[in-house]
């Protein structure tokens, strides 16, 4: 919270307690209910500062606050100060500032300078794009677009998963039971059915595996015939995987498999072992760590060693991802880089991270491991081996004809004509199956239900789109131009008097702080939450203040108030990778 009332009260308490105005502005939030105060002052840590009782400094602070411009009421209630400040002026700042920033509002210049890498989506080539990918990709594409709205230069990287000895499997598969006229027709479908095909039948007969092995190491090698079934492959899913980040609307500013980095990986890999870092073991090269009592997965446990290179000369992800940090930093010469990747990847990650560290590398310390909870179907893990996974595609057409159903039956979407409801269907669809990712803390599991994600009502992302076009259709009718703000002087905000108006409004000033938070957590979350209160929020305005039809003076103010709630929805839909359609 940073408008003009705000910072005056964190000055004053400032200046009474002889601490910084800094410090005061971060612990100042709001009172539980609206009947006690627009903000709110806890006293414990100057109490402690000052080692007097919390109530002794609160009943000081309360005394100091009533002289201070715009506070109407200042009390002490315990080790809290209320304060009540003036409505109209209160407005005024609020919504004339998001009038004035427009889609700016809620972001900063704080990460001028800096660069942050984010690696997410990275799907397996050879498989289709999962709704276990999908959290990934709209958690990192959300992140990208948070931190570029405070000033980052951001570089999304999606590292795709190109190579391993999961390609000795396909190649096997397909030498067995594969056809390049099907495979041509059906593209990464069929690549998957030959995967899946795979892990069956070598259950039954362990001696496939082995076959596995040996193509990847003739792939690693240089044949040539496996080189060119491998690039087969590897343009026909990216074919595919294209088509799929168009229809999220997904872009990264780098994309490069684990295959761009194997020429790096042997001469990385004798630098280790030059420099004691990594040993041979029974053939294979590790990189130990229990030699220092480094902590693993549990309690007091020595965190197992890092394999760089099996006893067949193959090396693993593993190798690939430390000459893939390597390159980065020196590409980019990073702030942060991050990896949202799910949780059950958080010891590699540390091995990743302590490797790195044990390099001599000080920025390992600014690697960060984005994890999230997994996506379970049917209170199952999903499982590519296995077949179980729900493709993207079935799970965007169903949302989208759902749309185009509720669109159909909607009278007031008669005026759109089938193009614009084809188009309206489809972004209000997808934008549905991306909140469903990100309409919880990332760290929890998503029990993935076609009830939930199909549906509109409530907490979704159809809810926020709703509203944003409910309050588009309210300023078109009143032939309200967006371009330019309305002077400070043209609206009376001391007319909104109406609890949810200041209710509204006062949700609406806390969109910077919730980006703050989210880019502090490295998870999008509270801003999706927020969208959905602030959307409540603007429908109990809506539907108790008439804003058109109103005497003059009203109606300007609940116009701006409108305005206001447009911009920020808008802005935060954006945010998260959501479209914000103008009519629904």
């Amino acid at each position: 919270m940073s408008n003009p009332i705000v910072r005056e009260i964190a000055r004053v308490a400032g200046r009474r307690l002889g601490v910084p105005e800094a410090d005061v502005l971060k612990i100042i939030t709001t009172p539980p209910s609206d009947e006690l105060g627009d903000y709110a002052l806890p006293c414990f840590a100057f109490a402690q500062r000052q080692k007097r009782p919390p109530h002794e400094v609160a009943r000081e602070l309360a005394e100091a606050l009533r002289e201070a411009e715009h506070v109407v009421k200042a009390e002490a209630a315990g080790p809290y100060v209320n304060v009540t400040v003036d409505r109209a002026a209160l407005l005024r700042f609020i919504v004339g500032a998001i009038l004035e920033q427009g889609e700016r509002y809620g972001g900063g210049d704080e990460g001028r300078g800096r660069t942050i890498v984010i690696d997410y989506s990275s799907p397996n080539i050879a498989r289709p794009f999962s709704i276990a990918h999908l959290r990934s990709t709209a958690l990192g594409n959300a992140l990208k677009r948070l931190f570029r709205h405070l000033g980052y230069r951001v570089v999304g990287v999606n590292h795709l998963g190109d190579w391993g000895t999961q390609f000795g499997a396909l190649i096997a598969a397909y030498k067995r039971w594969g056809s390049r006229e099907r495979v041509e027709r059906e593209n990464v479908y069929e690549l998957f059915r030959l995967y899946v095909k795979f892990h069956e039948e070598a259950e039954k007969d362990p001696k496939l595996e082995e076959e596995a092995r040996l193509w990847f190491k003739k792939l690693e090698e240089g044949d040539q015939e496996a080189l060119e079934l491998w690039r087969w492959f590897v343009e026909l899913s990216w074919r595919a995987f294209r088509r799929y980040y168009e229809l999220l609307g997904v872009e990264f500013e780098e994309v490069r498999g684990e295959s761009a980095y194997r020429d790096r990986t042997g001469p990385l890999i004798e630098e280790l072992l030059k420099k004691g870092i990594a040993r041979e073991s029974e053939g294979a090269v590790i990189i130990p760590f229990d030699d220092e009592g480094d902590k693993g997965e549990g309690e007091g446990e020595g965190m197992p060693p890092l394999l760089l290179r099996k006893r067949d000369g193959t090396t693993l992800y593993a190798t690939r991802d430390l000459a893939a940090a390597l390159y980065h930093y020196e590409t980019y010469r990073f702030y942060k880089k991050l990896y949202v990747v799910g949780a059950e990847q958080s010891l590699h990650f540390k091995q990743l991270f302590k490797a790195l560290e044990r390099m001599g590398h000080e920025w390992a310390r600014d690697l960060v491991h984005v994890a999230f909870g997994m996506v379970l179907f049917e209170d199952k893990k999903m499982s590519t081996r296995k077949g179980r996974v729900i493709f993207l595609e079935e799970v965007v057409r169903k949302a989208t004809q759902r749309t185009r159903e509720i669109i159909e039956s909607i009278a007031k979407t008669a005026d759109l004509t089938p193009e614009e409801k084809d188009r309206v269907a489809q972004d209000v669809g997808v934008s549905a199956v991306l909140y469903s990712q990100l309409s919880r803390s990332r760290t929890q599991d998503i029990h993935f239900r076609w009830e939930e994600v199909l549906n509109f009502e409530g907490k979704s992302g159809p809810y926020v789109q709703y509203t944003h076009a409910r309050m588009a259709g309210v300023l078109r009718r009143a032939g309200v131009s967006t371009s330019t703000p309305p002077q400070p002087d043209e609206v009376d905000y001391g007319v909104l008097t109406h609890p949810h108006e200041v209710a509204l409004a006062k949700k609406l000033e806390l969109f910077p702080q919730k980006v703050r938070q989210a880019v502090e957590e490295y998870d999008p979350f509270p801003v999706a939450e927020y969208l959905a209160d602030l959307a409540a929020a603007a429908n109990k305005f809506y539907d108790t203040c008439r804003v058109l039809g109103e005497e003059p003076a009203v109606e300007r103010a609940r116009l701006a108030l409108v305005r206001a709630t447009k911009t920020v929805l808008k802005t935060g839909l954006e945010l998260l990778g959501l479209k914000a359609p103008e009519r629904m």
